[in-house]
């Protein structure tokens, strides 16, 4: 065998050793960072679905499904909900919500919409 061979020979194997070892060597998450993206993964689902209902009824008013007076209400409540989901996101990116093992997105949520309540009867 010539040494380009055997050189090119141990390249590839260190790359095999190295891809394969990669996930081995890494640091696996704690439970506490997997259930913190979780919380902020259903946070931001939730939140898509609160800006599509709001297109969804933009679109509505403009094709003459909804009545104005129906489509103020529902867009002003959804808008509410988004801004909870928002406040709540906020919250949980400056660690302010822990994630617990029992917490879930409504418990995040209604605490939101608690902290926005008690603001907005202050001011």
């Amino acid at each position: 065998m010539s040494t380009e061979g055997i050189l090119i020979g141990l390249f590839m194997l260190a790359a095999v050793v190295a891809f394969t070892a990669y996930p081995l060597l890494q640091r696996r998450r704690s439970a506490s960072d997997t259930r913190f993206e979780q919380q902020r993964d259903r946070l931001l689902v939730y939140y898509e679905q609160v800006i599509s209902t709001i297109r969804d009824l933009d679109e509505d008013l403009s094709t003459g499904k909804i009545n104005q007076v129906d489509y103020d209400v529902e867009r002003e409540r959804w808008a509410q909900r988004g801004i909870q989901v928002l406040e709540a996101l906020d919250q949980l990116n400056n660690g302010e919500l822990k994630p617990k093992r029992e917490h879930n997105v409504e418990d995040a949520i209604e605490a939101a919409v608690a902290e926005y309540r008690s603001r907005k009867a202050t001011t």
